[in-house]
């Protein structure tokens, strides 16, 4: 009875969410999109930064976090700064968003927001996106709503270099 009833709870507590996956909403009530699908999480342990990806055919979210440390924390959005830029604080966190719309590519920036790292360790990262974006051409706003649920994080050099 014991076994069945842990089996049970484990089992409705995998239904929410796939493994490596990651869904994202932005637009407008009337303009509304969504994408679900793998995502890939990349890590570049010496300058403290991890890279969460939701690769899409309809558009792509992007995730860039700096920390001291790999634990669960909530981190403040901050406007995306070159690489080697000593103006960033650790922890802190950038989001971009890329979309096509009518044969045309469009990129937005988080300005305002919040990224929770719900979990993480070497091997897995889950977190929740809340953001205000802008494009990157314009001065109209959109909302952000993302989530990543226990992606592989993989060590990647070239995340050292964001």
């Amino acid at each position: 009875m014991r076994i069945m009833v842990l089996t049970l709870a484990g089992t409705l507590l995998a239904c929410g969410s796939t493994a490596g996956e990651g869904s994202g909403v932005w637009g407008t009530p009337e303009g509304r999109r969504e994408i679900t699908g793998p995502a890939i999480a990349s890590w570049c342990a010496e300058r403290g930064r991890v890279l969460l990806e939701l690769p899409h055919s309809e558009g792509t979210i992007g995730v860039l976090w700096r920390y001291s440390a790999l634990v669960p924390e909530s981190l403040g959005v901050v406007s995306p700064q070159p690489a080697d830029s000593t103006a960033v604080p650790v922890p802190s966190a950038s989001v971009a968003l890329r979309y096509v719309e009518a044969a045309e590519v469009r990129g937005y920036s988080a300005f305002a927001g919040t990224v929770r790292i719900t979990a993480i360790d070497s091997a897995t990262v889950s977190a929740a996106v809340q953001v205000r974006l802008q494009p990157l051409e314009g001065t109209d706003t959109t909302e952000l709503t993302a989530r990543f649920h226990l992606v592989p994080l993989t060590v990647d050099q070239t995340v050292c270099e964001r």
